[in-house]
């Protein structure tokens, strides 16, 4: 969902803040020239779930990180459908939402009694789409079809994402640099502010160009049983505001991000003579 699957499972995401390299930057250094002499490095807003994988070989079990993958979702949809001699249109309504995935964390000293969450991010989806599609029709035997169809659909919706990302805490306990840490501000002094509970969501609107191809078969009762693969491309660019001083130095107090609402859909269903 939302083409955000690499980002979840691979890529992550960067900050807009930096954290000092160097032995001497570090949470409990006292900010000197050389801390500034020896750079900045990037820090990671969003930790790809690979990356959490691997804390656990490289700490020895101390992390321990649960992952679920990039968001799937299921879709609904019901439509109003017309056929001529070799044609057929068709208006509908359809939602989309995440179902499993999109949820990753990890924990520091977990089962010990003083195991503490650095990491905690959950990822959610919804979107609604209107289509209306005009198409071709060839006969298949006596009894079904395949057909394909362009048009234009009209869609809402977007993505949120919300959780903790304490990356000071991992660093301070096991030395691993993962998550939002220590940064140097605006006046050159260290500073360490976690994202904590942030919440930021993007919501679009767009008409934008859909396309299927499907087969059908009539049933003895008239009805029809089908299979549908439709490209839906839907989604745009949302600003949207968040809610802590962590997470607005991690991304932005006000963050522009590209939402993608449509994707490939394959479709499953039943038309029911009228």
């Amino acid at each position: 969902l939302g083409q955000l699957g690499g980002t979840i499972a691979k890529d992550g995401l960067d900050a807009g803040d930096n954290f000092p390299q160097g032995n001497r930057c570090n949470p409990t250094a006292v900010l000197s020239n050389s801390c500034l002499i020896q750079g900045v490095g990037t820090q990671q807003l969003i930790v790809p779930e690979n990356r959490l994988i691997a804390l656990e070989a490289n700490t020895l079990g101390a992390v321990r990180s649960t992952t679920n993958g990039p968001m799937q979702g299921a879709h609904l949809g019901l439509f109003y459908e017309s056929e001529g001699e070799s044609t057929f249109w068709r208006v509908g309504i359809g939602h989309t939402r995440k179902v499993m995935g999109g949820e990753s964390s990890s924990t520091l000293l977990k089962g010990t009694g003083l195991d503490y969450t650095w990491y905690d991010i959950k990822w959610d989806f919804y979107a609604w789409f209107i289509p209306a599609i005009w198409g071709i029709k060839a006969g298949v035997g006596e009894s079904a079809s395949v057909y394909g169809g362009l048009g234009i659909n009209y869609a809402w919706g977007g993505w949120s994402l919300g959780g903790i990302n304490d990356g000071d805490a991992l660093n301070n306990a096991l030395a691993q640099n993962a998550g939002i840490r220590t940064s140097i501000d605006s006046t050159g002094a260290l500073s360490s502010v976690p994202v904590a509970y942030e919440s930021v969501k993007f919501r679009v609107k767009s008409i934008l160009p859909t396309f299927l191809i499907g087969f059908d078969k009539k049933l003895e009762n008239g009805d029809k049983i089908f299979f549908e693969i439709e490209y839906v491309t839907a989604g745009g660019y949302d600003t949207a505001g968040v809610k802590s001083e962590g997470g607005a130095r991690g991304l932005a107090p006000w963050a522009t991000y590209p939402v993608v609402l449509g994707g490939t859909q394959y479709k499953f269903g039943y038309k029911m003579a009228l």
